[in-house]
This record gives C-alpha cells, structure tokens and sequence, in this order.
C-alpha cells in the first residue's frame, strides 16, 4: 500500500446494529432498493391509467372532477389539432 493512500478509520467497518434515534422511517418495514421503489411507482401508474370505474349516467360523471377533467383535455386536444368545431348553442 502507498504511503499517500490512508483510508479513513471507518472505510471498512460495517455496523450490523444501529442505534433506534439514528434509524430514518419505520425500522419494522423491510428494506427496498431504488429499482424496487421505481417498479412500484410504475405499477401504481399502471393501476391507475387500467381503473375500471365507470360512471352509470350523466350526473355521476358531472360530479366526478376526474371525468371532468378527462373531457376538458379531450376536448383540448381536439382544438389543438384542429379536427373539431365547437358550435356555440
């Protein structure tokens, strides 16, 4: 080993037990990696883009501000694309 390299005292001690204050969220749950949380942020997506909910008149779809807005962008990228005429009543 070269006299310039000194590692510090803690490079290779590894702590099996650490004390409960400097434990950070809930010790009893199991530990997940970053890819585990990512795949479980993707499956919540997918959950939500699949839901199966489906209103049974008008008047349930009026008072549902996801279906509210659901149709406002619809109706958005109607405009946008320029394949709709919305004719004033």
């Amino acid at each position: 080993m070269h006299t310039f390299y000194q590692p510090y005292p803690h490079e290779f001690q590894w702590t099996k037990d650490h004390p409960q204050e400097q434990v950070i969220g809930e010790p009893s749950r199991p530990i997940l990696t970053r890819n585990q949380l990512r795949s479980d942020g993707d499956m919540c997506m997918y959950a939500l883009t699949v839901s199966t909910i489906e209103l049974k008149n008008v008047k349930e779809a009026m008072a549902d501000p996801a279906w509210i807005e659901s149709m406002q962008e619809e109706l958005l990228h109607f405009k946008r694309m320029d394949v709709w005429v919305l004719v004033p009543t």
